[in-house]
């Protein structure tokens, strides 16, 4: 399990775990421009991500059923590390 920020009660700071590694989470939005925007922009506003760090729009894959594109949609996809 993750350790997480740790208060130190001698010297009255936060004490951060070291990392051992990183890895990395992909979120993908898959729909028609506008709507992601604006989703991307929420996202940015709630502090869950950084709208600047978004991918540019892509062509979704076609690969299953449940991906299946409609006539204009994008995709973008952001990459967020978080270490373990």
């Amino acid at each position: 399990m993750p350790q997480f920020m740790s208060f130190d009660s001698d010297e009255s700071s936060f004490v951060l775990p070291s990392a051992r590694h990183r890895e990395s989470v992909k979120l993908i939005l898959i729909g028609k421009p506008e709507p992601v925007t604006i989703v991307i922009a929420s996202l940015q506003v709630k502090g869950f991500t950084d709208a600047g760090n978004w991918s540019r729009p892509l062509q979704p894959p076609e690969t299953t059923e449940a991906l299946a594109r409609s006539v204009g949609e994008v995709m973008r996809v952001y990459k967020h590390y978080v270490s373990l």
